[in-house]
């Protein structure tokens, strides 16, 4: 028990001495349906946020999305493609990547889970814009969306409705 607790205050004493804090997370959902038949770039949004970050610049974040998916169409390459911006720019997930990501649907007409992880770096303190984009990747089909969730993990700052 003494080993515990001297363990807990050396934590504490870590923490208060290095500044230190432990990340956040803000959570934005919608539950409804929302669809896109247009298979061109930021046709339609998924799901948008303002994020306030703090105290220090060049801040990293990690943007975590989910949705149930489904594609509609009589092509059978049923690709959604999805890619998140942070104040209108793409976020990329790899170095020189670009900053698409591929979700293909099982079956035409059916919902399933597409879930995705990005993360930014270099943001400055201020307000920023954080959204989600999707579209079709063939033309002719309908991409739908619902339940879309967005998280946003970050170490100061705030959800500005």
């Amino acid at each position: 028990m003494k080993r515990v607790f001297m363990l807990f205050t050396g934590l504490i004493f870590f923490v208060m001495l290095t500044g230190t804090s432990f990340a956040k997370t803000v959570f934005v959902y919608a539950e409804d349906e929302v669809s896109n038949s247009s298979t061109l770039e930021a046709s339609a949004m998924a799901i948008s946020t303002n994020l306030k970050l703090t105290t220090y610049n060049n801040q990293c974040i990690e943007i975590r999305f989910s949705a149930e998916a489904s594609s509609i169409g009589p092509n059978l390459s049923r690709q959604i493609q999805f890619w998140p911006t942070i104040d209108g720019l793409p976020v990329y997930p790899t170095a020189g990547g670009f900053g698409f990501v591929y979700w293909d649907a099982a079956e035409n007409a059916a919902y399933d889970m597409a879930s995705f992880t990005w993360f930014a770096c270099g943001l400055n303190t201020g307000t920023h814009t954080v959204a989600i984009y999707y579209n079709p990747y063939t033309a002719g089909n309908t991409a739908y969306l619902r339940s879309t969730l967005l998280a946003i993990q970050f170490k100061k700052g705030k959800l500005i409705p």
